[in-house]
């Protein structure tokens, strides 16, 4: 399963990523892509064995939160590659 996490700083490490997630062990892994937006950086979170209510409640948590005076979008696409 694969959480997007837009607006981040563009200087944003994946261990802060991680954090958002209170350290989870079940992330994956973290990608970073900044396509189109040299100001703004998105964050690809996949996790594994964890249900789709679980990542909605991620979701939930994380949308409208405030990071370093950035307002995060957050959302989990039901189709990722």
């Amino acid at each position: 399963m694969v959480i997007a996490i837009n607006n981040l700083p563009p200087d944003t490490p994946a261990e802060e990523v991680s954090r958002l997630f209170a350290g989870d062990s079940r992330i994956e892994s973290i990608r970073f892509s900044h396509d189109g937006n040299a100001d703004s950086n998105m964050a690809i979170v996949r996790f594994q064995d964890m249900g789709r209510v679980e990542l909605n409640r991620h979701v939930r948590r994380l949308n409208n939160h405030f990071y370093q005076n950035r307002q995060l979008r957050a959302y989990a696409p039901l189709f990722f590659r």
